[in-house]
C-alpha cells in the first residue's frame, strides 16, 4: 500500500561530540533512549490533532460546511462527513520512530511520518464520501470529486441554480438547460490525485512540523 508520506527524516543533532570519549556517549545515549521514545509518542498525538485541524480550516472543507460546496452537492451535513472522513485518515497515520545512534560523532534520531494511502481507497470506502439523493436515489460521490476529478465534466445538460430555500441545501436546486449546461465542481475546489484539499493540508503540515518538534523536545527534555 503506497501512501502520502513526509518522506524524509527529521535528524535531531543533540551535541557536537566529537571531543567526548565513547564511553561518555555510551551513556548519554542511554539517558535518551527512553526519552525518546515519549517523545515519540507525544510526537504521534501532537501530529495527528495538527493534522485534523489543518484539514477542518482548509477552504473546501469549510465550504463543504457552511459554503458553497454545502449548497452545490446537496447535503447539510457536511460536518458529520467531514468528520467521519478526517478520523479515518487519523486512524491511518503512522510515525515511525527512529532510536538515537551513534553517526560520525554525533546523536542523531528521527521519524518518518505516514499520512494517508496515495489512492485514497480509506476514505472513499467509507459510507460518508458517497451521498444517495432521496428524490431519485442517485449515488453522488463528492469526496470522489473533490481528490481526484479537477474540472472533469460530471453532470451534462444541467447546472446550479443558487437561491435560498431551494433545493436540499436550501441554498439552490439543479436545473436543467440552465447556465453552462453542464457541471463541476466549482473551480477553486477543484482537485487532483496528487494536488488536492488533502495533499495541501499534508503539505501545511509538513511547513509547521519543525516548531511542532522543537516545543514538544523542549517538554520532554
Amino acid at each position: 500500500m503506497e501512501a502520502y508520506a513526509i518522506m524524509h527524516e527529521i535528524a535531531i543533532v543533540f551535541e557536537d561530540v566529537k571531543s567526548i570519549n565513547d564511553k561518555t556517549l555510551k551513556s548519554m545515549l542511554a539517558h535518551l533512549k527512553p526519552r525518546m521514545a515519549i517523545l515519540g509518542v507525544k510526537m504521534t498525538r501532537v501530529i495527528k490533532q495538527s493534522f485534523a485541524k489543518t484539514i477542518f480550516e482548509g477552504d473546501a472543507v469549510q465550504s463543504l460546511i457552511k459554503g458553497r460546496l454545502r449548497a452545490e452537492f446537496g447535503f447539510r451535513d457536511g460536518m458529520q462527513r467531514m468528520e467521519s472522513i478526517v478520523q479515518t485518515w487519523i486512524d491511518n497515520v503512522m510515525v515511525t520512530f527512529n532510536s538515537p545512534k551513534l553517526v560520525s560523532g554525533q546523536i542523531v534520531g528521527g521519524f518518518k511520518i505516514e499520512l494517508m494511502r496515495s489512492d485514497f481507497q480509506d476514505v472513499l470506502s467509507n459510507k460518508q464520501a458517497m451521498f444517495v439523493t432521496p428524490e431519485h436515489g442517485h449515488q453522488l460521490d463528492w469526496l470522489d470529486w473533490l481528490l481526484t476529478y479537477g474540472a472533469k465534466v460530471i453532470i451534462r445538460n444541467y447546472d446550479f441554480d443558487a437561491g435560498a430555500g431551494k433545493g436540499r441545501s436550501h441554498h439552490g436546486r439543479m436545473v436543467q438547460g440552465f447556465g453552462r449546461r453542464f457541471w463541476n465542481v466549482p473551480a477553486e475546489f477543484q482537485g487532483i490525485a496528487h494536488r488536492n484539499f488533502a495533499t495541501h493540508a499534508i503539505d501545511q503540515l509538513h511547513q509547521q512540523l519543525p516548531t511542532i518538534f522543537a516545543r514538544e523536545m523542549k517538554r520532554v527534555f
